[in-house]
């Protein structure tokens, strides 16, 4: 048997281990570089003319992003007293408003900074409901993303914050038709506009070719959300209902009521409702009422601008109007008061406890958009 020498075994050692250790880092790289090319892959997109980009050296709401602008939310009933839809924005209005958006934007990023390790590791859809120019089926709940590849628009439309003006909206300007009307038949309406718009999911598209288009969220207040969620699914026509009652108030009334049988015009009550949130896990949830973080993705897809339903005539009017050059804007009106004395009276029918439960299940919601519990815990 042949003997090595200490130091030529360790010798040997240390050339195997280098030569692994150079082999993993080759790999390791050659996977960065597939992965880079392919999240960043995509054609590019050509410039709108007349639109938000003008090589953004103007201030638009973009480049509001990386501004602190100071928090100007209470001005809005100064602003309602001094601007109407049909006006245009003046100098010292636009300066109030522009700190709202931005004020808007530096709290979402701010609190979606703090969630970076658990945006690592989320896993996401990549759908849409056309490919290559072919209808394909894509559920309300994946592909979210309203599409306006003329104008470069990319909304995501939340259910019970201004959806059927918003969709409405979009077939306007896409130049689409459907063929009921939001007044004739609302549900046979959204069916339609669904099949009609161009709908992607949030991270359809790469990075590089987001940023090519002009990304707007809608929001309101989360509880308000639940309390038009709830008046629209549960107390509405039931004969229109029959989804909602066979999925999923049946069941909870019996569950919750200890009965087998129930009456034909039962109705859950709104605790009722609530604890069914409660008890179910938030990625069952419909559509109507699941949460916008869930929905929309603000922390991947980082917005451009950031809405809201109280302050949506401004809002609308500057976004479409003022930031996007376009002639028309939805027809929406403010719904400040919906987040007052209705949605307190819902949830003075619900116990403290069970409120701060579904506080938690919304809490992103919350925090990222900039709302308040406070009120609801008194």
């Amino acid at each position: 048997m042949k003997l090595t020498s200490p130091n030529v075994q360790l010798s040997a050692a240390l050339k195997s281990a280098c030569s692994t250790s150079r082999a993993h880092l080759f790999l390791i790289a050659f996977i960065v570089v597939v992965t880079c090319c392919f999240y960043f892959s995509g054609n590019s997109l050509p410039s709108p003319t007349g639109l938000f980009v003008k090589d953004r050296g103007s201030q638009t709401v973009s480049d509001l992003r990386q501004l602190s602008g100071q928090r100007v939310e209470k001005k809005g009933n100064v602003l309602q007293q001094h601007w109407k839809p049909d006006n245009a924005f003046n100098d010292s209005i636009l300066q109030v408003l522009e700190k709202r958006y931005a004020e808007r934007l530096r709290r979402a990023e701010k609190v979606c900074s703090q969630q970076e390790p658990a945006l690592k590791n989320r896993f996401w859809s990549i759908a849409s409901n056309e490919v290559d120019g072919k209808p394909r089926a894509c559920s309300t709940r994946q592909c979210t993303i309203l599409l306006d590849k003329t104008n470069l628009i990319y909304y995501c439309f939340v259910q019970k914050v201004a959806s059927t003006a918003i969709k409405t909206y979009f077939l306007k300007i896409t130049n689409k038709t459907t063929a009921h009307s939001a007044h004739d038949n609302v549900t046979a309406f959204h069916i339609e506009a669904n099949d009609a718009i161009t709908r992607i999911s949030p991270m359809f598209y790469s990075r590089q070719k987001r940023q090519h288009f002009y990304k707007i969220i809608f929001v309101r207040h989360p509880f308000a959300r639940l309390v038009s969620a709830y008046e629209n699914k549960v107390l509405g026509p039931r004969d229109k209902l029959s989804f909602f009652f066979n999925n999923y108030w049946d069941k909870a009334m019996k569950k919750y009521r200890g009965v087998e049988q129930l009456d034909s015009d039962a109705r859950p009550t709104f605790e009722e409702f609530v604890r069914y949130l409660l008890d179910t896990p938030v990625y069952k949830y419909d559509s109507h009422w699941v949460p916008y973080t869930k929905r929309c993705q603000p922390c991947l897809v980082h917005y451009d601008f950031i809405g809201k339903l109280e302050t949506a005539e401004q809002d609308f009017h500057y976004v479409f109007q003022h930031e996007l050059g376009l002639t028309e804007t939805p027809a929406v009106e403010n719904r400040g008061a919906t987040t007052g004395d209705k949605v307190m009276f819902y949830f003075r029918q619900v116990p403290k406890s069970e409120i701060l439960r579904l506080y938690y299940t919304y809490k992103m919601d919350f925090d990222i958009f900039g709302y308040e519990v406070n009120d609801f815990l008194k």
